[in-house]
C-alpha cells in the first residue's frame, strides 16, 4: 500500500512550452482592416435563439412586418429596424408551428443592440451592421385548435 506507481505522479510540464497547440490565425497580422458600418434602409439580418427547441434545418420562415406601434423619432437605431417590427412564422412542419418575435420593449434585453460582421479576406473589408434579435417559439397545433374553439364558444350566440 506505501509503494507509489506511475498513476499517481504528476506530468511535469515541458520546459521550453513546445507542448503548445497550434492554432490558425483568421486575420493576417500585418494587414490593415477596413471596417465601415453598413447602415440600410431596407433588411436587417436576425439573430434567433431558440431556448428549449431544435428547429429543423428544413423549415423555412415566412417574413412578415408592420410598423412598430411607438416608433422612435430619432434612436440612432437603422431606420428598418426602428420602425418596423418584424415577425418569422411557418406552418411547415406536421405538429408544430414555428413563431420568431423580437423581444419586446419592456424586457431584459430591450435596450442592447446586437451586430454582425462579415469579413471578406480578399479586400480587407469587415462590414458591420445591426441586427435584429429574435426569439423562436413552438406550438403545438392541437392545443391551438382547443383554445380557438373554447374562444369561438364564448363568443357565439
Amino acid at each position: 500500500m506505501g509503494e507509489k506507481t506511475d498513476k499517481n505522479k504528476k506530468r511535469k510540464r515541458d520546459a521550453d512550452g513546445s507542448s503548445r497547440l497550434s492554432k490558425k490565425v483568421a486575420i493576417e497580422e500585418d494587414r490593415n482592416i477596413k471596417i465601415s458600418l453598413q447602415e440600410s434602409d431596407a433588411w436587417a439580418p436576425v439573430i434567433a435563439s431558440t431556448p428549449g427547441l431544435a428547429v429543423p434545418a428544413s423549415i423555412s420562415l415566412k417574413c412578415y412586418t408592420k410598423p412598430r406601434k411607438n416608433a422612435p423619432q430619432k434612436a440612432g437605431r437603422s431606420a428598418a429596424i426602428a420602425t418596423n417590427e418584424v415577425l418569422l412564422h411557418s406552418s411547415e412542419h406536421p405538429k408544430l408551428d414555428y413563431t420568431a418575435r423580437e423581444e419586446e420593449a419592456g424586457g431584459s434585453d430591450a435596450l442592447l443592440k446586437h451586430y454582425i460582421g462579415v469579413y471578406n479576406p480578399s479586400t480587407g473589408q469587415l462590414d458591420v451592421m445591426e441586427a435584429r434579435r429574435m426569439v423562436v417559439r413552438g406550438s403545438v397545433r392541437a392545443h391551438q385548435a382547443a383554445t380557438e374553439e373554447v374562444a369561438a364558444k364564448q363568443v357565439g350566440p
